[in-house]
C-alpha cells in the first residue's frame, strides 16, 4: 500500500499542473509523458511500472477498452502467421494481401467473412482457451489455435496483481498535444481463476492485430502489432478489487 500512497502522492502534484506538454510524438504518448512525470525512464520490460503497479492512462470517451497483456496462441509456432494467411481478409490499400484485424470472444460469434465465424472456447479439461473458427453450416473447422492456462497466468500475475488508471483530456494546439490528467483509481486483482470466467462470460476479449508493411522491402509482410487480452473499462471490477 506504500508504493500506492506514493504514487497518488505523485499524482495528485501532476493533477494540479493542468494541461500538461506531450514529451513524444506517435502513440501511447499520454502515457509516455504520465510515466516521465513520475520520473521513470522509458523501456519495454514486461514487468509493472512502478513499483509493482501497472499504470494504465487512458482518455474519456473513445477508449472503451483497456489492453492488459499481450499473448500470441502457444499451441503451435506461428500460429499468427497461419491465422492470417488461412482467415484474412484483403486489405483496404493492397488487396493482393491478407490481414486480420479481428476482436473475439466467448459469448457470441464474430463474423470473419460471409462464411466463417469465430469464437473463444474454454476448455477446462485442456486447460487452454480455445480459438474457434466455424463454417456456414454451424461446424467447427478448426481449432488448432489455443493459450494454455500456464501462459496467460504467468503474464497476469505477473504484470497485473496491482493497476492504477488515470484518466486524462486531450488537446492539439498548433500541431501539438497537450495533456489534463484528471482523476485516477487504484485496483487488486482478485484471482487468475476469476479471470478465467470473466472470458468464458464475454468481459474479456481477445484482439489480433495482424497488419502488412505498406512500404519498403518487407511490403505485404505481415506487421503483427500484437494479440492483446483486453477488457472494458466498465468491467474492471469484475476482476479487480477496487481499493
Amino acid at each position: 500500500m506504500e508504493s500506492f500512497r506514493n504514487l497518488k502522492f505523485k499524482t495528485n502534484k501532476i493533477i494540479k499542473q493542468g494541461w500538461i506538454k506531450s514529451i513524444s510524438n506517435g502513440f501511447g504518448n499520454a502515457g509516455i509523458t504520465f510515466e516521465h512525470l513520475l520520473g521513470k525512464p522509458r523501456e519495454n520490460f514486461e514487468i509493472p511500472d512502478y513499483n509493482g503497479i501497472e499504470i494504465k492512462t487512458k482518455s474519456y470517451g473513445t477508449e472503451k477498452y483497456i489492453s492488459l497483456f499481450s499473448a500470441t496462441p502457444d499451441s503451435f509456432l506461428f500460429e499468427t502467421k497461419r491465422i492470417q494467411k488461412t482467415y484474412g481478409y484483403p486489405d483496404k490499400t493492397y488487396p493482393e494481401y491478407k490481414v486480420f484485424n479481428m476482436a473475439i470472444f466467448a459469448n457470441k460469434r464474430t463474423l470473419i467473412n460471409n462464411n466463417i465465424t469465430a469464437q473463444l472456447y474454454v476448455d477446462y479439461a485442456k486447460k487452454n482457451i480455445v480459438l474457434r473458427f466455424y463454417n456456414s453450416k454451424n461446424e467447427i473447422i478448426d481449432e488448432n489455435s489455443a493459450w494454455s492456462f500456464d501462459i496467460i497466468e504467468e503474464k497476469l500475475t505477473r504484470k497485473f496483481q496491482r493497476l492504477f488508471v488515470v484518466r486524462y483530456l486531450k488537446k492539439i494546439n498548433n500541431g501539438i498535444e497537450y495533456f489534463k490528467y484528471q482523476n485516477y483509481k487504484c485496483y487488486k486483482l482478485k484471482s487468475f481463476e476469476k479471470f478465467i470466467k470473466e472470458i468464458e462470460a464475454g468481459n474479456i476479449r481477445i484482439t489480433f492485430k495482424l497488419g502488412i508493411y505498406k512500404s519498403g522491402k518487407k511490403l505485404g509482410q505481415m506487421y503483427d502489432h500484437g494479440t492483446t487480452f483486453d477488457i472494458h473499462r466498465d468491467n474492471l471490477k469484475k476482476i479487480f478489487y477496487t481499493l
